[in-house]
């Protein structure tokens, strides 16, 4: 477990202060799956990837995007109530507001776990598409052309 109120997966430790607080851990690398079920909310640009594994962990998510996939990507998990978004150089003060609001609003964490118990009955995400998938082609065919 991570003893820690906040992490970091920055690669270049030369991008943060030489000396960090206590409460800051910071690795070159960690596994999202392994960062999600512990943590309260998760910060990040708006991949599609990191975006189902913290739909899946039920975890709420700020938002902030730098491409506009990710901008995209995070509007349509906004709009599923999971997360806010943040302009990456947003003043000290909009990020306090943020993250109060990301763990403090009872709309979001419902949103996080309703998402989260449709996403998960034990099994992989992919494993469910998949079964999806077969019961849109039940008899196996190949010939379901576009």
């Amino acid at each position: 477990s991570f003893p820690t109120r906040r992490s970091s997966d920055l690669p270049f430790r030369d991008q943060l202060p030489d000396v960090l607080p206590e409460f800051v851990f910071h690795a070159t690398y960690v596994p999202y799956e392994l960062l999600a079920p512990r943590v309260a909310a998760f910060v990040h640009a708006g991949g599609i990837g990191t975006i189902g594994l913290l739909l899946e962990a039920g975890i709420p998510q700020l938002f902030t995007p730098f491409t506009a996939e990710q901008t995209d990507n995070a509007m349509h998990a906004i709009a599923l109530g999971v997360g806010i978004k943040l302009a990456p150089r947003a003043p000290l003060g909009h990020w306090a507001k943020a993250l109060t609001t990301l763990l403090n609003e009872p709309r979001i964490r419902r949103s996080c776990a309703e998402i989260s118990k449709k996403c998960g009955s034990g099994r992989v995400a992919r494993e469910q598409i998949a079964d999806w998938i077969e019961k849109l082609n039940p008899n196996g065919r190949d010939d379901i052309g576009y």
